[in-house]
C-alpha cells in the first residue's frame, strides 16, 4: 500500500493512504458505497477510476478548501474526471471504440448503495481535430445536474521534451489588462509550446467562437475547465486565456480551474493572475508519493515549486 500526498494550491497539504484500485468498463464507474467524499477526492486526483478496496484509509493534516469540498461532495468533481479519461477521442480510439458524436449522451454511474444516482451528460461540442487523432482535444460537456459545464482537455501525444526545451515568452492575447495589478501585462510569461497550442485552439479550431456560443446558449451555467497531466496544462492555460479576455462580457461568470499533474507553464506572475483572477476558483492538484522519510513529487509537475 502506497502513502500518496496531495497540495492543493492556495490550500493545506493532505496525506492520502491509497489501497489498490480497480478499473470499470466504460460507462460504469464504481465507487465504495462506504468511502467518504475524502476517499473520493483521494481516488481521482491518484489519477485512478474505480472502486476502492476494503481498508482504505485517508490521513489528513487539514481540510481542503470549502467550494473545492462541495464538487468532491456531490461527485462532480469525479464525474468531471471520468469524462476527461474514459470519453475523450483517444482514449476511444485506442480501444477501438467509436468517437462520442456531438449530443450524444452517457452515464457516469456510481456503484450499488451510493447515496449518489447516475448521472447523464450530453457532449455539446468539441475543439481540435475532427476525426479525434490529433494531439490537443477539449470537449464540452453539460450534466443533467448540474450548472456547470466541463471543458475536459486532453493532450494524448507528443513528446516530452517540449516540458524541458520550450522558452517562456510573453502573449498577445487581445485581454482587458484594465484594473490589473502594475506588471501583470508586462511581465506575464507563457511557454512557448503552450501558447502555440492555446492560439491553435482559439483561432484555428475555433475555440473563442464555441467558449462565446456556449456562454450565449447556458448564461446560467459557470465553465469548468479541467484536465490530467498535460491535458492539465491546457486546462490553466485555456482558463486564465479566458478570464482575461471575457471578463468585461455581458454573460461572463468567474470560471472554475481544476487540475491534476499539470506542468510548469508560466512565470510567478502567471501564478499571482491566477489567484487574482480566479480567487477560490483555481485549484493546481499536486501528486507525490511518500517512501519512508522521504516525499516525492510526480516528475512532470513543475509548478507550484517543489519548495511548497
Amino acid at each position: 500500500m502506497s502513502v500518496y500526498s496531495l497540495l492543493v494550491l492556495g490550500s493545506p497539504l493532505l496525506l492520502l493512504r491509497l489501497a489498490a484500485c480497480t478499473r470499470h468498463q466504460r460507462s460504469v464507474i464504481g465507487l465504495d458505497p462506504a468511502a467518504s467524499s475524502t476517499e473520493v477526492l483521494a481516488a481521482i486526483t491518484a489519477g485512478q477510476t474505480g472502486n476502492f478496496k476494503a481498508g482504505t484509509e485517508v490521513q489528513m493534516r487539514e481540510g481542503i478548501p470549502p467550494w473545492l469540498q462541495r464538487f468532491v461532495g456531490n461527485g462532480f468533481l469525479y464525474i468531471t474526471k471520468v469524462l476527461g479519461d474514459l470519453y475523450t477521442p483517444k482514449t476511444l480510439i485506442n480501444k477501438g471504440k467509436d468517437m462520442i458524436r456531438i449530443d450524444e449522451e452517457v452515464n457516469v454511474t456510481f456503484s450499488a448503495g451510493s447515496e449518489m444516482g447516475p448521472e447523464t451528460c450530453t457532449l455539446l461540442d468539441r475543439a481540435g481535430q475532427t476525426d479525434g487523432n490529433g494531439e490537443t482535444m477539449v470537449q464540452f460537456w453539460k450534466c443533467r445536474s448540474f450548472d456547470y459545464i466541463i471543458l475536459a482537455a486532453q493532450r494524448a501525444s507528443g513528446s516530452k521534451k517540449y516540458l524541458f526545451m520550450s522558452n517562456l515568452e510573453a502573449v498577445n492575447w487581445p485581454a482587458h489588462w484594465d484594473n490589473l495589478p502594475a506588471g501583470f501585462q508586462t511581465k506575464f510569461r507563457v511557454r512557448q509550446y503552450e501558447s502555440y497550442k492555446v492560439q491553435k485552439l482559439w483561432s484555428i479550431h475555433g475555440l473563442e467562437a464555441k467558449l462565446t456560443r456556449v456562454m450565449d446558449m447556458y448564461p446560467n451555467h459557470t465553465l469548468f475547465f479541467t484536465g490530467a497531466s498535460r491535458g492539465a496544462t491546457l486546462a490553466e492555460v485555456m482558463g486564465l486565456r479566458f478570464a482575461l479576455e471575457f471578463r468585461k462580457r455581458p454573460n461572463y461568470r468567474m470560471p472554475y480551474v481544476v487540475s491534476t499533474g499539470a506542468y510548469r507553464w508560466t512565470n510567478s506572475v502567471g501564478r499571482d493572475m491566477l489567484g487574482y483572477l480566479l480567487p477560490q476558483h483555481f485549484a493546481h492538484i499536486l501528486l507525490s508519493r511518500r517512501q519512508g522519510g522521504d516525499i516525492q513529487f510526480d516528475w512532470v509537475s513543475r509548478w507550484p515549486g517543489r519548495s511548497l
